[in-house]
């Protein structure tokens, strides 16, 4: 099948299913402020929004005092504060993840909560990683989106099919690909369906498009889609590096680092430079878990 004839399908199937919750009216909220631009936006509006959700409000400083974001000045303990730190684009993201998980049943509560711990490190370790070009930092908000959402579909195929599970825990326990299973199986895969989230709630294109095409090892040689193919590759070499992590974690053996030569050509890096950022990342990794609650070795 065509991947226009897929996104289609996908599509219909998720609306016959009723599987897209309705866009989160706080997120909605935010997302409003957002547009207005960095000097226009009400930040105080944005934080009274949030702190009328108490368990939202929790999660969110939970998240903000983690190794990836801990600052020196000592805890954060208010929603404002968190706004100030994380920027209007990544508190929304995060803000939208964490109202749409409370939305999902959750028949296996480890794996739902291994899904969502995967989602938060990966954004953060995206951010951290195109943190260290200062060329880049206007695509932090962007690549962070893409850190949070770009398995999003993962657990909605869960909510489609109960057998859906033993392909979740190949993708988020053994690091698997499961793309090529999961369009076998069910004519569509966790990349669509993500996508078709994404183009439903307007998220911007260049995330969609990165959720869509992040499986694929490829890149653009066409001129103006420079972005996109960078977003890609910090994805790409983020999941590698939490792959590493999980691997780690598991048999107390460091894997081999192996990088793409395409992703080091569209960063412009070298794999030393590359090694040099990856043990600090794994350090905080190993923070951020035990920080969340997330049992480890």
């Amino acid at each position: 099948m065509e991947l226009e004839d897929i996104i289609a399908d996908t599509t219909e199937l998720l609306d016959k299913g009723k599987t897209i919750p309705p866009y989160p009216m706080v997120a909605l909220d935010i997302k409003k402020e957002i547009e207005k631009g960095y000097g226009q936006a009400d930040f105080d509006r944005v934080a009274d929004l949030v702190e009328k959700d108490v368990a939202l409000a929790g999660k969110i400083l939970e998240l903000m005092n983690s190794p990836f974001y801990r600052r020196s000045r000592g805890e954060v303990t208010s929603i404002r504060t968190a706004l100030n730190f994380m920027g209007l684009q990544s508190f929304y993201g995060v803000a939208l993840t964490m109202i749409v998980q409370r939305s999902i049943p959750k028949d296996d509560l480890l794996l739902f909560e291994k899904f969502w711990t995967h989602s938060i490190q990966t954004a953060n370790l995206c951010k951290q990683l195109i943190g260290q070009r200062k060329e880049l930092l206007g695509l932090q908000d962007q690549i962070y989106l893409i850190g949070l959402f770009h398995d999003f579909g993962i657990p909605f195929l869960g909510q489609l099919y109960p057998t859906y599970n033993e392909l979740m825990e190949k993708a988020l326990f053994w690091g698997e690909d499961i793309e090529g299973q999961e369009i076998e199986r069910y004519k569509t895969n966790h990349c669509v369906v993500g996508y078709v989230i994404a183009k439903s709630w307007h998220l911007p294109n260049a995330v969609r498009e990165v959720i869509l095409n992040h499986h694929t090892r490829s890149f653009s040689n066409e001129p103006d889609q420079e972005t996109f193919n960078t977003l890609k590759a910090f994805l790409i070499l983020a999941e590698l590096i939490l792959r590493d992590y999980e691997k780690l974690k598991e048999t107390g053996r460091m894997p081999q680092f192996t990088i793409p030569s395409s992703v080091l050509k569209v960063l412009k890096l070298s794999e030393k430079e590359i090694l040099r950022q990856k043990d600090d990342l794994l350090l905080k990794l190993k923070e951020f878990s035990a920080h969340m609650g997330e049992k480890g070795k």
